[in-house]
């Protein structure tokens, strides 16, 4: 990860997500940015992922080609 300018952490929520993020922002505050607060509320992204809604499909007519 060093070759990057900037690293953006989206860790579980967890103790140990926490932990992780608390030793990489000690490692370079402007280097590493802590993105866990865009899914505050859920455990980690994945559950944030699940608890959104659906996009609407178009449900418009099919045009089935005859071979």
């Amino acid at each position: 990860m060093e070759q990057y300018n900037r690293i953006h952490l989206a860790l579980d929520r967890d103790s140990a997500g926490r932990d992780f993020t608390r030793k990489a922002l000690q490692w370079g505050p402007a280097k590493y940015i802590d993105r866990s607060d865009f899914y505050h509320g859920h455990k980690d992204l994945n559950e944030w992922l699940i608890h959104q809604p659906r996009p609407r499909l178009n449900q418009g007519r099919r045009i089935a080609r005859s071979f």
